[in-house]
């Protein structure tokens, strides 16, 4: 009776003892890892992919908000994802395509 209470335990909550319902018996969870709160400026740049004065000059036009925590400013992560809602989808013009010869000549001149 123990071996098999063990054994059904075993099929409904895996090895780890998390319940998979409604997954094949193959399936590993993905971790994802919790999201910072507040980030340092230089944080945010790096989030952003702009430049640490870029940063200043966003947050000088009222478009990102930051906080001050003592003499530090910190940007609320959740103040990232709204920044980056706001702004509009890239529009990118169809190019048409680079025959190999010039591909060649571009890269040879400077």
């Amino acid at each position: 009776m123990g071996k098999q209470l063990a054994a059904d335990s075993t099929e409904a909550f895996g090895e780890t003892g998390t319940k998979l319902i409604g997954r094949p018996p193959d399936h590993k969870p993905t971790l994802i890892a919790p999201r910072k709160r507040a980030y340092s400026v230089k944080e945010t740049a790096k989030e952003l992919a702009v430049s640490v004065p870029q940063v200043y000059v966003i947050l000088g036009r009222g478009d990102l908000h930051g906080k001050k925590v003592g003499s530090r400013t910190v940007i609320l992560g959740v103040e990232i994802d709204r920044y980056l809602d706001s702004l509009p989808s890239a529009e990118i013009a169809p190019q048409k395509p680079i025959k190999r010869s010039e591909e060649a000549r571009s890269a040879r001149t400077p």
